[in-house]
């Protein structure tokens, strides 16, 4: 379709091809007026630009500088857990609380390698649990990354027990009995699925992924923070720079321009009886 660039009126073939043009809206034969339509289009939001606009909303009111010493806390954990072979933080009682809970649950269901693997179960997912219910119910992606580092030193935990299947020098504590050699979760579990032997290297594997997303949990739970900086300087509103957004605005004043100049030459080529007929009808 040809751009319309003069002040002057379009001339027949113009008219004609804007007509036939299938970019031109079904009902819409006026030139100007399709481009205007067509320039006010807004374009599609990406995903991450989505995904900002909702953490945004959630954290709406709250306050990052409280939350902020927290985040440096749980990043001196993670540095302990990089140069620190068997770093045991203050998550460690919690993990090893829910691990005995976890046997104690699935002892009811009267399998034991459910019941031996319960400890490890509840160990992993009660910190997923709680993220969850605190990104839904609560609205508090900052408390749900909390949650992400809690899981990561539960996988640290169980990579370490892991990779004790074998040797088993670790002290073992148990409310359940006493504690020996077949007490050790990780080595019936192990030994159930025939690779006790590489029990190292699958301790090992859960160790580095652990520490993975701790990593993982301080970058995001810092993103949430500078999310609510953010919003607390613009005056508890969002204030992101859209890149796309100045071509946008650009694009829908040329819409009005043009379509100021087409009402105008329209006007001029009206009758006076077309132009009492619209005084009338106003």
């Amino acid at each position: 379709m040809p751009t319309i660039l003069d002040d002057g009126p379009p001339n027949t073939a113009t008219l004609f091809t804007a007509r036939l043009s299938p970019t031109v809206d079904c009902m819409e034969t006026n030139p100007f007026r399709a481009q205007r339509a067509r320039a006010a289009r807004k374009p599609e939001v990406s995903t991450a630009g989505r995904f900002t606009t909702w953490v945004s909303e959630l954290v709406a009111g709250q306050v990052w500088y409280y939350r902020l010493p927290l985040l440096l806390v749980l990043a001196w954990f993670l540095k302990n857990y990089l140069t620190r072979w068997q770093y045991t933080s203050l998550f460690h009682g919690m993990n090893l609380g829910f691990h005995e809970a976890g046997h104690a649950a699935f002892m009811w269901t009267g399998h034991q390698t459910w019941t031996i693997a319960g400890g490890t179960i509840f160990e992993l997912t009660i910190p997923l649990i709680a993220g969850l219910y605190l990104l839904v119910k609560q609205r508090d992606p900052f408390g749900t990354s909390f949650c992400l580092f809690w899981f990561g030193t539960a996988l640290v935990s169980s990579g370490i027990y892991a990779a004790d299947a074998l040797d088993q020098v670790l002290p073992l504590v148990s409310p359940f009995g006493p504690v020996d050699a077949g007490s050790h979760d990780w080595t019936s579990m192990l030994m159930r699925f025939g690779t006790l032997s590489r029990a190292a290297e699958i301790g090992g594997a859960m160790q580095m992924a652990g520490k993975v997303v701790m990593a993982c949990s301080i970058l995001l739970g810092s993103w949430i923070l500078w999310v609510m900086a953010q919003a607390s300087s613009s005056g508890g509103g969002v204030a992101f720079w859209n890149p796309g957004e100045d071509s946008r605005l650009q694009a829908f004043a040329r819409g009005e321009e043009v379509s100021r100049r087409g009402d105008e030459w329209t006007r001029m080529r009206m009758t006076e009886e077309e132009r009492l007929r619209e005084f009338l009808d106003d």
